[in-house]
């Protein structure tokens, strides 16, 4: 085979890489999810006007997070975060409870975040009960997309580092 010829079955075979004859990506296709998103989403998609008109207000915590929750809730004390979340305490000021809020970001940015946050939610609801292990008391996604959740949990007293 001449060598003209070979390289242009080599164009020609190399642009077909990139098109498929199937609508159905493959498993191994280059449109797949193969690691950390490149594309940070701002924290605050809602304008404080669209948050208000909802029966949601806004404060910001330490941890540079921005937590929208109902008009009823408020701040306490910042508890802690992490990689999985920011977690408050806020009062009920119709009932007084004190609970935990931990605002969950970017739930459904991997498949693997949305699993960690399923399995989350429910050992927290089927453990609801138990006496050792705090419960899951509500479950509030602000934005449609689901970008952000907010899990309302019973206040645990003692932090599990500190309990021997």
């Amino acid at each position: 085979m001449p060598r003209d010829e070979r390289r242009r079955n080599d164009r020609e075979r190399s642009s077909n890489r990139d098109k498929s004859s199937s609508p159905i990506p493959s498993p191994c296709s280059a449109t797949m999810d193969r690691g950390r998103s490149r594309i940070r989403r701002p924290s605050n998609q809602f304008t404080d006007h669209h948050i208000r008109k909802r029966g949601y207000h806004s404060f910001m915590s330490s941890f540079g997070k921005v937590f929208h929750v109902e008009k009823r809730w408020k701040l306490v004390r910042e508890m802690g975060s992490g990689a999985y979340g920011v977690v408050i305490s806020a009062a009920d000021e119709i009932s007084g409870q004190t609970v935990a809020i931990k605002l969950v970001t970017r739930v459904f940015e991997k498949i693997q975040l949305a699993k960690r946050a399923l399995r989350e939610i429910t050992l927290l609801r089927h453990f609801a009960n138990h006496e050792n292990i705090t419960g899951l008391i509500d479950v509030d996604a602000i934005t449609p997309d689901f970008h952000e959740v907010c899990v309302r949990l019973n206040l645990t007293p003692v932090l599990i580092n500190y309990a021997t």
